[in-house]
């Protein structure tokens, strides 16, 4: 017959047992957010090709063991670094849809659900530009680090096939706002021209990511306000001239 004292002792120490399991883990979860916050900081101000397991526990304030002994491999490192990435930039790739979607219902035709006409096209122009112009801004400005990292990421020659793949799904999350966008406004070919707005906006990016100076938000309204005026005046047949 077991006594009430040692039921009560048993249950102590699967208590404590329990409680020392959480604290590692909880231990072990904060190890490998600083190493992989280290990892995208350093791809962001450095590129990918910075990175080593000592630069990357140095970075992270860790010992050099924890990064092989979490992640293994320098390439199942960067992979869960994207991950990351991933899981921090989608809060922004669902407002920038939600903006492009409410920046849609100011001129649309009807409320209702679809892709109706937009009721007046130069001014949604306009409207459009304008948002296109202040995401680039605020991803010069204060979101440069996680668009840095994502470029890298974007434009890099080599990468193993399992990350190359989710690079591109991300991208093309981005492209697919990109080619509804062109497709409300009576876009041809929304898909190839959601490409060509995509390029134009990382190109913008980059030079004032690049630059010393604040982004030149007078060119870049613009080179956008031209493209998005272009994508509208697509196979129109040509006006004979005078003879």
């Amino acid at each position: 017959m077991v006594s009430s004292s040692g039921t009560e002792q048993k249950t102590s120490d699967r208590s404590e047992h329990k409680a020392a399991g959480n604290k590692k883990a909880e231990k072990r979860e904060i190890a490998k957010g600083k190493i992989l916050h280290a990892t995208l900081d350093l791809i962001a101000d450095e590129g990918l090709a910075s990175l080593s397991h000592r630069n990357i526990a140095k970075a992270a304030g860790v010992q050099l063991a924890m990064t092989t002994y979490y992640f293994g491999t320098l390439e199942n490192l960067i992979e869960s670094a994207f991950d990351l990435h991933v899981e921090r930039v989608q809060p922004w790739r669902d407002e920038i849809e939600q903006r492009a979607d409410d920046c849609y219902r100011q001129f649309a035709l009807t409320s209702g659900g679809g892709e109706t006409p937009v009721e007046d096209m130069d001014a949604y122009v306009e409207a459009l530009t304008a948002l296109v112009v202040e995401i680039i801004f605020e991803e010069a400005t204060e979101k440069k680090k996680m668009i840095s990292a994502e470029c890298q990421f974007v434009f890099a020659q080599y990468l193993p096939d399992a990350l190359d793949k989710k690079v591109r799904a991300l991208d093309e999350s981005l492209w697919d706002i990109a080619e509804k966008s062109c497709r409300r406004l009576g876009s041809s070919s929304p898909r190839v021209d959601g490409q060509l707005l995509l390029f134009t906006m990382r190109e913008l990016q980059l030079i004032s990511v690049r630059s010393r100076f604040p982004p030149d938000l007078e060119m870049m309204t613009s080179c956008v306000g031209r493209l998005l005026r272009g994508f509208q005046l697509q196979d129109v047949p040509a006006v004979a001239a005078d003879t």
